[in-house]
């Protein structure tokens, strides 16, 4: 009887072993598996009076503004039939630092740069210490010929590269004439201000005027994948700005960087979210949280449909308005002026 009953024993502690170490290899498979589901951000997204998304911004935080810029109908109708191209009215965001000081990345079309000037006075912004163009296109430095007159700029980024359009040229003038101190970035580059980390991921390194076709030559395309992309990082949270950079650039940077990288909580989706970019490849390997499109009216609902799909919260200016994202070390605070759904 005593034989049995310590059978017994030994038979339910072997089991209790076998039952144990089953658990945790499963509970160890299960956290493997659903890892970066547990990495990523929780996002807080409101909506907002374009007063709040205005409205001053707090120390201690990096807060990210899209502008909604817009043409009326008419003047949109105008620009079409004279340069018989599509027209829309480009990227302006605004990055207010940690410290207080202000980042305008990108400046739109020349035709609303009183526009965005108005708005810089409702957010509050006396001075631009930094302003940057990611590449020479009218829609991305249009707005600069208004600013460099009536704002204080410090320092001026751009990248090495030329256009064969009036506006560029006036863009040049301006920046001499307004003694305005400019600077080129390119890969490898990395910049310090008020506590956020700027990595330059692109133009390649070596990218300069005499290294691509000359201006009254050079393609659209390839200006576009010549584009400034930096990645922004602050605390834990990290933003990757990717100018108008189409498919063969995505592919570019994934064989330079890998996913480790490129990976970021918040993505600008490249060349204001048409289908020239925005590949499956490059969505999952930066793996965003969320993605911001830039643009008065959708492009393609396709490219906001692969970014869901990669559980993405997608937001567009031309949608959702004006779209203020404020980040703290660990956190993400979106506020959108118009709340509805961009994804059939």
């Amino acid at each position: 009887m005593h034989k049995l009953f310590s059978g017994h024993t030994n038979l339910n502690y072997r089991m209790n072993i076998i039952f144990v170490s089953a658990l945790l290899v499963s509970l160890f498979m299960l956290g493997f598996i659903f890892a970066p589901v547990l990495q990523s951000q929780q996002i807080e997204i409101e909506t907002s009076s374009v007063e709040e998304i205005f409205a001053g911004d707090e120390e201690g935080r990096l807060t990210i503004r899209y502008f909604n810029l817009q043409f009326t109908e008419e003047e949109k109708e105008d620009l079409r039939q004279r340069h018989d191209t599509p027209i829309k009215s480009g990227d302006a965001i605004l990055l207010t630092l940690p410290n207080g000081e202000h980042f305008l990345i990108d400046a739109g079309m020349p035709h609303l740069g009183e526009q965005l000037d108005g708005y810089l006075n409702d957010v509050g912004v006396d001075e631009l210490e930094y302003t940057a163009a990611s590449h020479p296109h009218w829609d991305h430095i249009g707005g600069f010929l208004t600013l460099f007159q009536t704002r204080e700029i410090g320092e001026h980024f751009k990248v090495n590269t030329h256009n064969d359009t009036s506006t560029y040229e006036d863009y040049k003038t301006m920046l001499e004439s307004e003694d305005i101190s400019s600077r080129y970035l390119e890969a490898g580059d990395e910049l310090n201000l008020g506590d956020v980390e700027f990595e330059i991921l692109y133009p390649p390194e070596g990218t300069d005027k005499e290294s691509i076709p000359p201006a009254d030559e050079i393609s659209t395309r390839k200006l576009n994948n010549l584009s400034l992309v930096m990645k922004v990082s602050y605390g834990d949270i990290e933003y990757l700005f990717t100018g108008d950079i189409y498919r063969g650039a995505e592919r570019d940077m994934i064989d330079m960087y890998g996913e480790e990288k490129l990976e970021a909580d918040i993505v600008h989706a490249p060349h204001h979210g048409e289908d020239t970019s925005s590949t499956i490849e490059f969505i999952e390997a930066v793996n965003p949280d969320l993605t911001v499109i830039s643009r008065d009216e959708l492009a393609s609902i396709s490219v906001v449909n692969r970014y869901e799909s990669f559980n993405s919260e997608v937001f567009a200016t031309g949608v959702n308005g004006h779209i203020k994202v404020e980040i703290t070390e660990d956190e993400i605070n979106t506020y959108i002026e118009e709340e509805q759904d961009i994804a059939f």
